[in-house]
This record gives C-alpha cells, sequence and structure tokens, in this order.
C-alpha cells in the first residue's frame, strides 16, 4: 500500500469491477492495510471504477503490511466500502489486527480518498491520502493511529510504481526500538493475465523507518489471482529482507497468504 496503495499485500480487497490502475497492490492478498490482495494500495485502485458505490467482504490467511504481520499470522477477516463520483474517490475498510492490542484482536479502520486522471491513452496518474484508526481506542494504542498520502503512476494497467509518505508513524520493533515521526514508502506491481481466468501479480517495495527503528527494509510478493462473478481469490507468497527479519524476527518471515473475497 499495504493507485493509492499505498498498500498493507496492506493484503487487497478487490472491488466489483476491474480498475482502470490494476497492478496489484505491494502488500499481500488483502490489507489490504493493502494488505493482502492489494489491501491498501489496493484500495484506492479497487474503488477507481464505474461511478457509484461498491466493496468486498472477505478474509486472509494472515494480515501482512510491507511484508511484517500484524495478525501474528493468524486470520483476518475484513470489509471495504468505496464510491466514485468522475475523476474523485473515497472509502474505508476495516479488519481485524492484533498490533498494539497485546496480542488481543482489535480492528483497523482506515479512510481513505483520491483522484485519478489520465495521461494520453497509456498513462494514469493517482493521488491519495488516507487515515489509519484502531480500535478499541486507548492511550497506548492511539499512538498507532496515523496518515499517508501517496502518488501513483501506472502503465497500460499492467505497472503501477507509487510513492508514499506520512508525516506521524508510530512503529517498534523487537529489538527495544522504538519512535514516532515520518516515513516514506517506495512500491512497483506488475500484473500479466494468464490463460484460465488467471492473473499473474508480482511486487516489491522498501520502507523507510529510519525515525521509528533506525533502518529501513525490503518486501516483495508473488502470486495468481482469479475472479468468478461476485467472487475474488489472490494467492500470494511473501517475503523480507535480513533487515526486516531482524528487527521483527518471526512476523517478517517469509509466508503464504490466501485471501478469498465476495465483491458487490
Amino acid at each position: 500500500m499495504r493507485l493509492p496503495g499505498l498498500a498493507r499485500y496492506r493484503s487487497s480487497s478487490a472491488g466489483a469491477k476491474e480498475p482502470r490502475l490494476q497492478a496489484p497492490a505491494i502488500d499481500c492478498p488483502a490489507r489490504h492495510r493493502g494488505r493482502n490482495l492489494a489491501w491498501l494500495l489496493w484500495l484506492p485502485l479497487a474503488a477507481v471504477q464505474a461511478d457509484g458505490l461498491g466493496g468486498s467482504v472477505g478474509v486472509a490467511t494472515d494480515d501482512v503490511f510491507r511484508g511484517v504481520s500484524e495478525s501474528e499470522g493468524q486470520l483476518s477477516p475484513r470489509g471495504e466500502l468505496h464510491g466514485m463520483l468522475g475523476s474523485w474517490f473515497a472509502g474505508a475498510s476495516a479488519e481485524e489486527v492484533r498490533i498494539g492490542f497485546g496480542g488481543h484482536a482489535g480492528a483497523e479502520l482506515v479512510a481513505y480518498a483520491g483522484f485519478q486522471h489520465d495521461i494520453g491513452e497509456q498513462w494514469t496518474a493517482q493521488i491519495s491520502a488516507r487515515h489509519y484508526d484502531y480500535y478499541p481506542g486507548s492511550n497506548y494504542r492511539a499512538r498507532y493511529n496515523y496518515d499517508e498520502a501517496g502518488l501513483s503512476l501506472g502503465w497500460q494497467q499492467r505497472i503501477v510504481v507509487s510513492a508514499i509518505a506520512s508525516p506521524d508513524t508510530y512503529r517498534h520493533d523487537y529489538q527495544g526500538n522504538f519512535g514516532s515521526g515520518s516515513a516514506y514508502a517506495y512500491e512497483v506491481g506488475a500484473r500479466q493475465p494468464l490463460p484460465l481466468g488467471l492473473v499473474a501479480n508480482l511486487g516489491a517495495g522498501w520502507y523507510d523507518l529510519r525515525h521509528q527503528i533506525g533502518a529501513g527494509y525490503a518486501y516483495w510478493n508473488a502470486g495468481i489471482s482469479r475472479r468468478w462473478s461476485s467472487w475474488a481469490a489472490d494467492l500470494r507468497y511473501v517475503g523480507t529482507d535480513g533487515t526486516a527479519r531482524y528487527h521483527f524476527e518471526d512476523d517478517a518471515g517469509d509466508r503464504v497468504v490466501f485471501s478469498l473475497f465476495w465483491t458487490f
């Protein structure tokens, strides 16, 4: 996220129709937070379709945000609702996470809005903003609330590159490092239609958390997805580099994530 997407592969959710900017989100399938089907990077993308309302309800086997699990490897149900009017789009999503909840389940709520514009016949640009909030609230949990803005450029509905910035991201690792401040993510996603209605998806990114944990790390994913009428399924292999595994240990380990959504 994970054009927005600014992405939690934040896996992904899928809209009722294919968006014009279709490259996958960097995180895993659905949440999304781009995460897993592309959740965050993917949310706004999924919203860019015909004028009107749409959404999705589903579940992912893990909630992976920029390569790191936020659900401790457990199932994460999620839902999303979006609207489109001309080149403008907006929406909101909710998914189960365990970050900042001491291992207990909580909800991550995301509100987003943006604008998309075609540049000629082959290119599309998109600018978006999103706010992340966590429920139920507490003084400790409130530090995880943050905002992001993203700029994305897509080519022929096949490749999307994105730059994402946040002024107030809080993160902690398992080595005793923590902090709040600016954070940046840079992502590229690609998709290739295959026979039998399948689509191959690839994504990679870099998450700069130097103000939080003193380092940045790389993450990537590869997988396939398919749609059947109002259903969308996504299977991804998600990986990170040694820096991520050092700071986040098992939560940054390579994994396979499956997501299934009903779209409307």
